[in-house]
């Protein structure tokens, strides 16, 4: 399998290897995920076992067509990954944006083989798949033998955009994190000043700690979390102080999420799937008041959408069942948008953050 990288890897100040650069590997192996973690699948209507993919890589191919051979840590695909910066003047989107930020998926490439692999998952059992897309973080074992000269550009300089570029080495989460918890990062980019002068090399360590830590709680009530940087250091110097916050984080999270002007992380409770909860009782609510049994196999495969393609068959019995099937799944959607206990923010080892740095 072929990957490509979504960072530039630095040595200090020195561009190793640019972004977009080519990464071969293979699946080392597959494992089962616990049954735990199968409920909702299952009363979705999916009855296939979740599978886990351990993939290593062990080739970088340059772009001269070169390869270089490496050994890396096993890693595992990350799908659901969500991106949110802070833009303290940025205007809300208009519907026209939202729209089309809903339609993106249809327009970008291999339509076709993403709309079948779609059509397949909706079956009770169906293959597993590594989508396009999803995001492995992995380390390497060795140093490169290799020496790979590449000259950065302006963009990877940023000079003076006041904006770092780093990877946690402390695992956070809002449930357990409490404030004055010590954090540590590394510098995956090196940043300088206005002035052209070296400020930050990659591989430096900052160290912080958590401002604002709050756990999840009841009616949708999502955890926040909010951490700070207050000093660097590099191998063979002495710490020198720096102010830090949070601007942009690249986290797995099944909500949108948000950064506040203090760097606090959060989630945002969808308004649209709000509405498409409480709309979804119109349905069953309707069938209730019209009991006939003349109704066509697709507004009984409507109704009884909540157990998938298991629901829409056995919908198909009677008005009634179809009914019953549509009251459950918008009962499950009500909760889900209303009621269930909020999402935590889980941060593990490794996740990309962007700072804002204060001069």
């Amino acid at each position: 399998m072929s990957a490509v990288l979504i960072e530039p890897c630095y040595v200090g100040e020195t561009l190793v290897l640019p972004q977009g650069t080519t990464v071969r590997g293979r699946i080392t192996s597959v494992d089962a995920l616990p049954f735990g973690k199968r409920t909702r699948r299952l009363l979705s209507g999916d009855l296939t076992p979740p599978k886990s993919a351990q993939v290593t890589f062990d080739q970088f191919v340059l772009a001269d067509g070169s390869v270089v051979p490496i050994s890396t840590v096993s890693a595992v695909a990350v799908k659901g990954v969500r991106t949110a910066t802070y833009a303290p003047n940025k205007p809300r989107p208009g519907v026209r944006q939202v729209l089309a930020g809903a339609v993106r998926p249809l327009t970008e490439p291999k339509k076709l083989q993403r709309l079948g692999r779609a059509a397949v998952k909706t079956l009770p059992y169906h293959p597993e798949f590594l989508e396009r897309g999803v995001v492995f973080d992995t380390a390497l074992l060795t140093e490169l033998k290799t020496s790979i000269p590449v000259q950065p550009t302006n963009t990877e300089r940023s000079a003076g955009t006041g904006l770092v570029h780093v990877r946690l080495l402390t695992p956070l989460n809002s449930s357990t994190a409490s404030d004055n918890t010590a954090v540590q990062a590394v510098v995956l980019r090196p940043y300088y000043t206005a002035d052209g002068t070296l400020r930050l090399p990659a591989g430096a360590t900052l160290d912080g700690r958590v401002s604002n830590a709050a756990p999840s709680g009841k009616w949708r009530k999502h955890g926040t979390l909010g951490f700070e940087f207050r000093s660097a250091s590099v191998p063979g110097t002495e710490a020198a102080p720096l102010s830090a916050r949070v601007a942009g984080i690249e986290a797995m999270h099944p909500q949108s999420l948000s950064i506040d002007g203090e760097g606090d992380i959060t989630a945002k409770n969808s308004v649209v799937g709000r509405i498409l909860a409480v709309t979804s009782l119109v349905g069953p609510v309707t069938s209730s008041a019209d009991p006939s049994l003349n109704k066509t196999v697709f507004s009984r495969a409507g109704q009884g959408r909540s157990f998938g393609l298991i629901g829409a068959g056995a919908a198909q019995a009677s008005s009634s069942t179809a009914t019953g099937f549509g009251f459950f799944g918008a009962a499950m959607k009500i909760y889900d948008a209303f009621l269930a206990h909020g999402a935590e923010i889980e941060l593990p080892k490794n996740t990309p953050v962007l700072l804002r740095l204060s001069e």
